[in-house]
């Protein structure tokens, strides 16, 4: 009787992974990046979401942030900031100086799952961070939690 619940009890294991293992190649399919750039585990990340991303806060609502496409017609503005997300690791934080004047901030990201990436970078001698959580991202548009 025994082993006989041990093999039910695997099968009823292994139905559960099944479903998992098909729903990531699935993702991947359907738009998603394979990452391991997060400490060794697999990840999913928007295809999209390789590129230059400037605020747009006009656009902004009291729970998210939105960005759009570096090459958007955006309205005038003093100064907007924004990130580039690299496929080779590399992070960059957009910026304005003082003075107005563009800076930049490089770094790395890494990820936590298909919708949350970590940007590291250096500034003022110290390494800070700055947490991307992803609601929705297109072509041109992504938006990010508050």
């Amino acid at each position: 009787m025994k082993k006989v619940v041990c093999f039910f009890y695997s099968l009823a294991i292994l139905s559960l992974l099944i479903p998992v293992s098909y729903s990531q190649e699935n993702e991947i399919k359907q738009g998603y990046v394979a990452t391991a750039n997060n400490g060794g585990k697999l990840g999913c990340l928007p295809k999209q979401i390789f590129k230059h991303w400037v605020q747009s806060y006009e656009e902004d609502t009291k729970d998210f942030r939105v960005f759009r496409a570096s090459d958007y017609n955006f309205p005038p503005s003093r100064g907007r900031w924004g990130f580039e997300i690299k496929e080779d690791g590399k992070f960059i934080l957009h910026s304005t100086g003082p003075d107005d004047r563009p800076v930049e901030f490089q770094g790395y990201w890494k990820t936590e799952g298909k919708d949350k990436i970590i940007g590291y970078f250096e500034k003022d001698g110290k390494t800070q961070q700055w947490i991307i959580n992803i609601i929705t991202c297109s072509e041109d548009a992504l938006k990010v939690k508050k």
